[in-house]
């Protein structure tokens, strides 16, 4: 039993195919079988059941476990073994939850790879609780999402607190609303009810999209907001449409958006009485090795959110 051996029994465990397994090791098919056979001859048990559809026995699944593990004590005993290196070569993996990443990812990998171009950056998106199953089971060095759940095995840097907010052009809300100067600096402050912009379409998140939708929709019922809702979309375009001037968009707190191209501003508004916030935090498993290539992409991150959140406040 090797590695080698491992790593391709998780691959074919994975994609519950010789087939498709082969194609994504680049090895042929007989030569993969070959080495499943002889897995299965030092296990002395059959691993996968291959007729009338190739799955898994429970041996198969008790050792896919036990492989994970071994692999990713293997990865950490390496990574501690190569950080004389200095962190000049290496892999980094890590996970980004959805609504965070289409945002601020791309940047963070920009900055980071002008500082580590030898490091080989694997990244995925989803969310947090798909993102902590991963880091559990080692596929993932660590994540940046909301609070894990298992905290007993996790640790957590503390990175930002998203809520939501209203967009709006200034121009589209002093031509719907009442708005004042001085109503807006206090608003942008003290926050707003939605019945006060009530006149203003909204542009939300479609349903069925994420958490945020349904705390919307139970506020609006709850409250008996008489609201005019223009367009449901994705996260992006509420942006985009909220720059064009096309309503009020419902956005996160720590989404970007640009007005330096238009003749007024956005403003952003905190929302009363919205219970939404999440705690976003860097996550990793209590017992993995930080190499020093992973503690400077974190201190990066922190750094990165902390410049953001400082121009958001301001």
């Amino acid at each position: 039993m090797t590695f080698q051996s491992l790593s391709y029994f998780l691959v074919v465990y994975e994609e519950r195919s010789i087939t498709e397994a082969a194609k994504r090791l680049f090895i042929s098919q007989q030569s993969l079988s070959v080495h499943i056979q002889r897995l299965e001859e030092t296990c002395g048990t059959k691993l996968f059941i291959r007729r009338p559809v190739f799955r898994p026995t429970y041996a198969g699944d008790r050792l896919a476990v036990a492989a994970r593990e071994i692999l990713r004590v293997k990865k950490e005993i390496l990574a501690e073994i190569k950080e004389i290196d200095a962190g000049q070569k290496g892999k980094m993996s890590l996970g980004f939850t959805g609504f965070l990443a289409g945002d601020h990812l791309p940047e963070l990998l920009r900055q980071f790879n002008q500082q580590y171009p030898g490091i080989e950056v694997t990244a995925v998106t989803s969310p947090s609780l798909q993102l902590e199953e991963q880091t559990l089971d080692g596929r993932l060095d660590f994540y940046i999402g909301s609070t894990a759940r298992k905290n007993g095995e996790m640790v957590e840097i503390p990175l930002i607190e998203t809520g939501l907010v209203v967009a709006v052009r200034e121009q589209v809300l002093k031509e719907n609303t009442d708005f004042t100067d001085e109503k807006i600096r206090d608003a942008e402050i003290h926050g707003i009810g939605l019945e006060e912009i009530r006149q203003i379409p909204l542009i939300v998140p479609y349903r069925g999209g994420g958490r945020v939708r349904e705390i919307l929709d139970r506020h609006i019922k709850a409250n008996k907001i008489d609201t005019m809702i223009r367009l449901e979309t994705h996260h992006t375009i509420i942006v985009s449409a909220c720059q064009k001037g096309i309503g009020a968009g419902l956005i996160y707190s720590v989404t970007p958006v640009d007005d330096r191209n238009l003749d007024d501003r956005i403003c952003r508004f905190p929302i009363k009485n919205l219970d939404y916030t999440i705690h976003t935090c860097i996550c990793y498993r209590q017992d993995h090795f930080l190499t020093s290539h992973e503690e400077a992409f974190i201190r990066l991150t922190k750094a990165y959110f902390e410049k953001m959140m400082h121009h958001v406040r301001t």
